[in-house]
């Protein structure tokens, strides 16, 4: 009875794991340019107060901060709702410091820029000129760049394990982070762009080799203090904590307070108030300069803007760390920023002199953030949505557009080289040809307009293809988005597939392997049932282990601070699965040279076998074959 009662509790819970007519630029020289004489503070004050009154509740979201600057001068700025819920602290744009999350990119380049305008830095040379504590390895004939850095063209792997450490004190310098946490080249640089902290970081230690200080003392002391961003730093002082907004999880518990610091924080995360953010976004409007300071002179700063690189001269591109978008013919750059418990959004709109800043204070509710900059752009921007369709290109061979039809992965904190690479399993988007023969994507359908190009027929953006030197689609694009093209035994239908059939297998075997000893009889599976249970506790570990990743709670990967203990001992139990797979396939050739038992028993044997199999290459395909941490 006792092997039934474990029995069951696996079957529950594994059961719970199966469950080319125009370029950008052309578009954006062509559109007309929208105005701002609607745009008046009692304007946007209406506009927010309406917004708010509805949203913070709609997305269960405590707080939020709003500020918006033009003309060199802080324009509107309010907060709405509670920086502290429980002690009833109100959001206060002056007062209350927030994660700003990855926005800390855009000063890294801003540090970096100022660097090559002094000469002491070379954008294009081989970063490995300026690395002392260790150097980039070398791979496709090609070095690394801090230009490629900046746009995340680099071709590094990414990893998130071990970002996070639970105090200030246990901070490693930020080369000693790098050089144990060097991760591979895995593609050629400069030809994709693979968003993810480390590139970022790797500028960030460019900055403290080149200046000769750490970094987080010198945007302190270069950018930060010359603009009077009091309520910024990239680790919080102990006099400012009093200040601090609480960050909320999905379930409405508060983080506590410094619960994590990073070791990367150049590409991943700094503190601010919004009125900060104000004066930065000044800054970068009125070309390097706020007041009568002058960070970058107006060439470096106008560079610090320029697009240098695109994946289709369709999409829009990267302007060091910034995102470009348009709204109709108005060119956004614009760069988001995740923390536990806070969602930032920055919009810099250069032609207007015009910067806008948002944060909240709630996990995953990015969709509040978003919906309040697609609403205030409707209201204020009218028209701007889209783009418009172009002639479409008829396709005469039915069988054309089967070329693109596949899985495809973002390459956004993609990992290819470490267990990190399984969150992925889930996030593969699927391009399909319908039975009208149109391509489909997303639930919408893709206009053919030229040779691998693509409009999406609800909002006219561009989707382009690449392919090989023979003739392949190798990686799809929109937006700054790039997705690689998954091969056919790693994408989700197979990969699903293997597991499932190892899983329903395996459990076949655990209730023979239960009733063959409830009859005395359990050697007539012997190791089978051994391999089974092992591998099915394997699952069902996992699963426990991984459950916060795919229920979507923080840490976005549940081990950035280390591997715990129970992952660790969970991986080993493949290698003693491998060793027993092998027994298994010895005692199944012996079963069916010899004829020994009956040939359910065989046949049963063989399919766990052809299951363990199965289950191993699933475990290498996803890293989950040895300590690939």
């Amino acid at each position: 009875m006792h092997k039934f009662g474990a029995l069951l509790v696996l079957l529950v819970l594994a059961s719970a794991l199966m469950a080319p007519r125009h370029t950008a630029t052309a578009l954006a020289e062509s559109a007309p340019k929208p105005t701002t004489d609607a745009i008046t503070p009692q304007a946007v004050e209406a506009f927010l107060n309406g917004f708010t009154s509805h949203a913070l509740k709609s997305y269960d979201v405590p707080g939020l901060a709003f500020v918006m600057v033009k003309d060199g001068e802080v324009f509107f700025s309010k907060g709405y709702g509670f920086a502290d819920v429980e002690k009833q602290v109100p959001f206060d744009p002056d007062q209350t410091i927030v994660r700003g999350g990855s926005i800390v990119k855009t000063i890294t380049a801003l540090a970096v820029m100022q660097l090559a305008e002094q000469g002491k830095l070379d954008l294009d040379a081989d970063v490995n000129q300026y690395l002392t504590h260790f150097k980039v390895p070398d791979a496709f004939d090609k070095p690394v760049t801090a230009r490629q850095l900046l746009h995340y063209t680099a071709g590094f792997d990414t990893r998130f394990i071990g970002i996070r450490v639970e105090s200030a004190d246990r901070v490693l310098p930020l080369s000693d982070y790098l050089a144990h946490h060097l991760t591979e080249r895995v593609r050629p640089p400069g030809e994709i762009r693979s968003y993810n902290d480390f590139e970022i970081a790797l500028a960030g230690l460019l900055v403290d080799e080149v200046s000769g200080m750490p970094y987080e003392q010198y945007v302190q002391e270069n950018i930060f203090n010359p603009l009077g961003m009091e309520g910024t730093s990239i680790y919080l002082p102990k006099e400012d904590e009093g200040r601090v907004a609480l960050g909320y999880r999905s379930d409405g518990q508060a983080y506590p307070l410094n619960y994590y610091y990073l070791n990367d924080a150049p590409g991943a995360g700094f503190n601010t108030t919004a009125l900060d953010l104000a004066r930065y976004m000044i800054m970068h409007l009125e070309n390097g300069k706020f007041g009568a300071v002058q960070l970058l002179n107006e060439e470096s700063a106008k560079e610090l803007h320029t697009t240098r690189f695109q994946h289709d001269p369709h999409l829009p591109g990267i302007a060091y760390t910034f995102d470009e978008q348009f709204w109709g013919g108005l060119r956004v750059l614009a760069k988001s920023g995740g923390a536990p418990g806070f969602q930032n959004r920055m919009l810099l709109l250069p032609d207007l002199g015009m910067g806008i800043y948002v944060v909240q204070n709630r996990d995953y509710s990015a969709g509040l953030v978003s919906e309040l900059e697609q609403e205030f752009q409707r209201r204020f921007f009218p028209g701007s949505d889209g783009q418009p369709l172009v002639k479409e290109i008829p396709v005469t061979d039915p069988h054309e557009l089967d070329r693109y039809a596949g899985y495809y992965v973002r390459l956004i904190d993609y990992s290819e080289g470490s267990l990190e690479k399984v969150r992925f399993l889930t996030e593969q988007e699927q391009v399909t040809v319908d039975e009208q023969g149109r391509l489909r994507l997303l639930g919408s359908t893709l206009q053919h307009v030229g040779y691998n190009l693509f409009q999406w027929s609800d909002t006219g953006n561009y989707v382009a293809f690449r392919e090989n030197d023979k003739g392949k689609v190798t990686h799809m694009f929109y937006a700054r988005t790039a997705l690689m093209r998954v091969p056919w035994y790693e994408t989700y239908s197979v990969q699903m597939g293997l597991l499932g059939f190892s899983l329903v297998t395996f459990l076949t075997a655990l209730i023979g392997w239960l009733a063959a000893g409830l009859k005395r009889q359990e050697k007539r599976y012997g190791i089978s049932g051994s391999v089974s249970l092992l591998y099915v506790g394997f699952l069902v570990g996992l699963g426990l282990l991984m459950a916060p990743v795919f229920a979507g709670s923080d840490p976005p990967w549940v081990f950035s601070f280390a591997p715990p203990t129970e992952l660790l001992v969970l991986l080993a139990l493949p290698f003693v699965g491998a060793a027993l797979t092998l027994s298994l396939a010895w005692q199944v050739f012996r079963s069916w040279k010899e004829k020994r038992g009956g040939w359910f028993i065989r046949v049963h044997n063989t399919l766990i076998l052809a299951a363990s199999v199965a289950f191993l290459f699933f475990l290498n395909t996803w890293n989950l074959l040895g300590y690939r941490l």
